[in-house]
């Protein structure tokens, strides 16, 4: 069975986070349920009434022995409005179902027949602009997977903008925005931020919404039953990071750090940490690709705090303040001077360019100059 996967509530993936929507004892209406790994959750977990229209027999016969009904046939069809007449629902839920419709805004309109006035839609679509699609289309290369963004049964496609205007367009209003992301090259479509030959992977990691991969709303049929509003989508995940790897009388081990995404790459920054008691050094990874810093700062203690100079670092060169490095995993080691109690790790820092086409033309621009002066 295509869609046969079991729900994992607690990682960030669409049905996952329809699922935390959902308020105990509710009745609700699913489209496409598959195996029913959505509705054993709501029925086991949540005691809720399911009602459900599914395309799959076999399929929706699985699902059945977590529900009350079952319609067999197609959603476009509409014969669930019959079927489903007398009853008014907490929750209309469409996971990852749109997209396989001709006319996904016609069924949305519809719901609001046999939708509570206070009850809300609960809808997930992929995003066809995920960079994963969009590098492709660069290098013209359109291929549809078995499953995912590009699933080979979608026959209809979504963007932010285009989701939200098909929404208001059908009579709803967004309550809640949420998403799920990955990267170009962590889902079905393996490409990278490499593959585009003069677009740098900065463009990628920086681009809006360029890793959401599913976007996730819940819809209201007017703004006057709105109680609660969310927008937690963001337009730049975090795909660089800050690492501190700690010392604490074996060596740097790998598994013992701390680490913070880097949402905003454009201003100075101020990294705190609370150092494990005996930490004798701290090895800084001040972000997952080459890079320049400016402004950078090391200092120890909580109250008088004592700047601190790097004791080794793998940084290519330092001019003018600027730390410049041409590898993709910079390091900076600093040793603390006192250790058995735990303290704090203060580091400042700027990032200048995370570009490595910059970064390469800097490099060759240097090496020229080093030649000049050698010869």
């Amino acid at each position: 069975m295509k869609y046969n996967f079991d729900l994992d509530v607690v990682y960030n993936n669409s049905l996952s986070i329809i699922a935390r929507q959902i308020k105990k004892n509710s009745t609700v209406l699913e489209f496409g349920p598959a195996n029913g790994r959505l509705t054993r959750f709501m029925k086991e977990n949540l005691s809720c009434r399911v009602y459900l229209v599914e395309i799959d027999e076999q399929a929706g016969r699985d699902a059945l022995r977590y529900a009350e009904d079952l319609l067999v046939d197609d959603i476009e069809n509409f014969e669930w409005l019959d079927k489903y007449a007398d009853i008014r629902f907490d929750y209309i839920i469409y996971a990852d179902v749109l997209e396989h419709l001709h006319n996904p805004k016609k069924v949305l309109q519809k719901s609001k027949l046999l939708l509570k006035e206070t009850g809300s839609v609960l809808l997930s679509v992929p995003n066809i602009a995920h960079n994963s699609v969009v590098i492709n289309l660069i290098n013209n290369k359109f291929e549809y997977t078995d499953i995912g963004l590009l699933d080979n049964t979608h026959i209809h496609f979504f963007t932010k903008e285009s989701l939200e205007q098909m929404a208001l367009e059908a009579g709803f209003f967004p309550s809640k925005r949420m998403a799920a992301y990955n990267e170009a090259g962590d889902n079905e479509i393996k490409n990278s931020y490499f593959d585009v030959k003069g677009i740098d992977d900065s463009f990628w990691r920086t681009r809006e919404y360029g890793c959401v991969y599913q976007y996730i709303y819940e819809l209201k049929t007017g703004r006057e039953y709105i109680s609660e509003t969310v927008d937690n989508i963001v337009k730049y995940y975090p795909s660089y990071f800050i690492r501190f790897i700690f010392d604490t009388g074996d060596g740097f081990k790998e598994d013992n750090f701390i680490q913070y995404a880097i949402e905003d790459i454009t201003e100075e920054k101020v990294f705190r940490v609370e150092l494990p008691a005996g930490t004798k050094g701290i090895k800084v990874i001040p972000v997952n690709s080459c890079c320049i810093l400016e402004n950078v700062k090391a200092s120890f203690g909580t109250d008088n705090q004592t700047e601190l100079q790097y004791t080794s670092s793998n940084l290519d060169a330092l001019e003018g303040g600027q730390y410049y490095f041409f590898n993709e995993n910079p390091e900076i080691c600093y040793n603390i001077p006192v250790s058995g109690k735990c303290t704090e790790f203060s580091m400042a820092l700027k990032y200048v360019t995370l570009s490595r086409r910059d970064l390469n033309l800097l490099y060759d621009t240097m090496i020229k100059v080093k030649n000049q002066y050698t010869k």
